[in-house]
């Protein structure tokens, strides 16, 4: 074979390799919460790309000349969970931007961060007594906050962050001890094991701190009692004809923010779709991921996509308990492929990108 030829074949299997894609089936039924189902077309082709690994994200990347953008939900479920409850310790994280699982974490593992770095004891224990409103105006915030996420690369009896994390996600929806431990152990591809006293510890701890949330899932509790039937933030209704049971109702408590969840995400992608077709903008709305949304543009125009996403992602809603407007918030973060960014393993993943 001549050099030649060698050099066309490199070439066209470039050419066909820029070509690549992966496709899927989107399924409205695929869930009981209006979230999409994802996978294969006709059980053949195409794969779910919903719940692509971040590690095998980075082999899916952006065509020449243009870069992706994706807009997540900022908050998610424990943000509507914020405002089904009354204005209380909850609301009030989301108000002044104080991010729940840091705050968790220094009110659980105060003195386990003061051993791990003893120059920022004061500090934690200052954090500790401060009312939300003033804990971003203390001196050593930033340091602590780092301290806190950092955590999350220590040894796994010490990942106070994701420990937080788990908990706050678990607690909002009543979990038990038991189910706890194991969701923890699974999350974490078996890598943190909880003892009992301490899952009960962190529950009882976080209870204490949103007494709102348990109020909550008694009024859920009396609607499903009384009417049969509950309704998300955009008055989309679950029916029910059945006896239910203790387990029953904690899947109802996660049903009313997991709906809402993925409606706002359907709705801003049916939005983003007709404005690219109103406005003949070439820009490919690529995958809808429940939370979040991801669009592939030309370099040039990601300041003004970026915008639109994050606008129709951050729809207006109205609590259910006082009347209260709020808008989900959004990040974006643009890359020229779907892995997210490391400086020196990715340097071209997505990076967050102020809209």
């Amino acid at each position: 074979m001549s050099e030649g030829n060698v050099t066309s074949e490199i070439i066209e299997e470039h050419a066909i390799r820029q070509n690549y894609r992966n496709s899927t089936l989107y399924k409205i039924s695929g869930t009981k919460t209006f979230r999409l189902g994802s996978a294969k077309i006709f059980r053949k082709w195409g794969s779910n790309l919903q719940n692509v690994n971040k590690k095998m994200r980075q082999l899916y990347r952006s065509d020449e000349g243009k870069c992706l953008l994706q807009t997540d939900q900022s908050g998610a479920e424990a943000l509507i969970v914020a405002y089904l409850c009354r204005a209380g310790n909850l609301r009030d994280l989301f108000i002044h931007n104080v991010n729940p699982h840091v705050f968790l974490a220094i009110k659980m593992f105060k003195d386990q961060f003061s051993e791990k770095q003893p120059e920022l004891k004061d500090a934690f224990s200052e954090a500790f007594n401060t009312p939300i409103p003033e804990l971003k105006k203390l001196p050593k915030w930033k340091e602590i906050v780092a301290l806190c996420k950092e955590s999350d690369n220590w040894e796994a009896r010490e990942r106070y962050y994701y420990l937080s994390k788990q908990t706050n996600h678990s607690a909002n929806y009543d979990v038990k001890e038991g189910a706890f431990i194991m969701n923890v152990l699974l999350k974490s591809e078996g890598a943190v094991v909880l003892s009992q006293q301490l899952a009960g510890e962190l529950l009882q701890g976080r209870r204490k701190l949103f007494p709102e949330i348990q109020e909550w899932h008694y009024k859920v509790q009396n609607e499903v009692r009384n009417k049969g039937m509950i309704r998300n933030l955009f008055g989309y209704p679950f029916t029910m004809t059945d006896y239910l049971s203790e387990e029953a109702y904690k899947e109802l408590y996660a049903w009313i923010p997991q709906s809402t969840v993925g409606s706002i995400t359907n709705i801003a992608f049916t939005n983003l779709q007709n404005y690219i077709e109103d406005n003949d903008l070439d820009w490919d709305l690529l995958n809808n991921s429940h939370d979040s949304y991801l669009l592939q543009c030309p370099v040039a125009e990601k300041e003004h996509a970026a915008k639109k996403m994050k606008e129709f992602m951050e729809i207006k809603m109205i609590s259910p308990v006082d009347g209260v407007e709020f808008n989900m918030k959004s990040e974006t973060s643009c890359g020229l492929n779907w892995a997210p960014y490391n400086e020196k393993k990715n340097p071209e993943g997505l990076k967050e990108f102020a809209a």
